[in-house]
């Protein structure tokens, strides 16, 4: 599997209170590589200087910022492909990774199940884990797959930066009680919130459960 331009995703606007996102324009088997996310390379203090500006406004902010490494990222706001309106879901059928690819680290989304055609590609942009950051600073990578695939070799997922990167600046405090977005991927982990990090089953029933379309 290589990074190039991809051929398994749609365009959609018909994913009712998500707005727009992709969908699988053929069926897709675990571990297929669907698109690799690109932007901007922007380092540490640009990375907090962005973050800063976001989260000073009266609305939630939303960030298209994934790490690279512990002192670059990947900003795909300004500059970037149809990886970035991939949406979050609390039961995503996609994943990042970061792979090297001639000496230099680049991130995919590959599929982590079986994808029908059709079907909405999501991800988990780990947005607790950011919130849990405050005033250390960003979080770093996480190791989450180790496989090994033709044309490249895979170093981890990334730990995205989007869209709640409470972490950058040491401005978590202020992010924790600032934030909340509501949450419509309507898993049944969902807790109705992109701030807080998702329920099994259980905690969710015998808590009353979070609404999953927000």
């Amino acid at each position: 599997t290589r990074m190039y331009a991809c051929t398994y995703i749609n365009w959609s606007s018909q994913l009712g209170k998500k707005g727009r996102g992709l969908t699988a324009s053929k069926p897709l088997k675990d571990g297929d590589f669907v698109i690799e996310y690109v932007g901007e390379i922007i380092d540490r203090d640009e990375c907090e200087l962005r973050l800063a500006e976001k989260i000073s406004g009266s609305m939630p902010p939303v960030f298209y910022i994934l790490q690279l490494s512990s002192h670059s990222y990947i900003d795909a706001e300004r500059k970037g492909n149809n990886a970035r309106f991939v949406n979050h879901s609390c039961s995503p059928n996609c994943g990042f990774e970061k792979w090297t690819v001639k000496g230099e680290t680049r991130i995919g989304i590959f599929a982590i199940r079986d994808i029908k055609e059709g079907e909405e590609l999501t991800c988990d942009y780990q947005f607790s884990a950011l919130m849990d950051e405050t005033g250390g600073g960003l979080p770093t990578s996480t190791l989450k797959r180790g496989t090994k695939r033709k044309g490249g070799s895979s170093t981890s997922s990334s730990s995205p930066s989007s869209p709640s990167s409470a972490g950058g600046g040491g401005g978590g405090g202020k992010m924790s009680s600032f934030c909340f977005a509501p949450c419509y991927c309507g898993a049944p982990n969902c807790t109705g919130n992109l701030y807080e990090r998702p329920k099994n089953a259980a905690e969710k029933q015998k808590g009353g459960g979070g609404g999953g379309s927000g």
